[in-house]
């Protein structure tokens, strides 16, 4: 009685799909459930430093609110991702608060 599950198994295994690589989809984009009352201050000027290469792109820091005080997310570098672009993230004035709205790829 083994061969119907050899069979069944061997069946299963013969019938994987091809599926064709291409560059990740990028998260969906999420804006912050909670509006912020204070406006967030002006966004600092960091120095990123050297680029660890033609690659990578600098996405720029931004300010977070802590549920009491605003407290700023460094910058950092990150791979640029072919035929895709960088979409900043921004603070939006938005329903008597601000919110914030994330950083994204958008393909090109």
């Amino acid at each position: 009685m083994r061969a119907p599950s050899i069979v069944i198994a061997f069946s299963l295994l013969s019938s994987a799909c091809v599926v064709e690589a291409g560059p990740p989809s990028p998260p969906p984009r999420r804006e912050a459930v909670v509006v912020v009352e204070r406006e967030p201050p002006a966004e600092k000027v960091e120095d990123p430093g050297a680029s660890p290469g033609v690659e990578y792109i600098w996405i720029r820091g931004h300010w977070v609110y802590s549920g009491t005080d605003w407290v700023w997310r460094s910058g950092h570098w990150v791979a640029r991702r072919a035929g895709w672009e960088w979409v900043h993230g921004h603070w939006e004035h938005r329903d008597g608060g601000w919110i914030w709205v994330e950083g994204h790829w958008k393909k090109l």
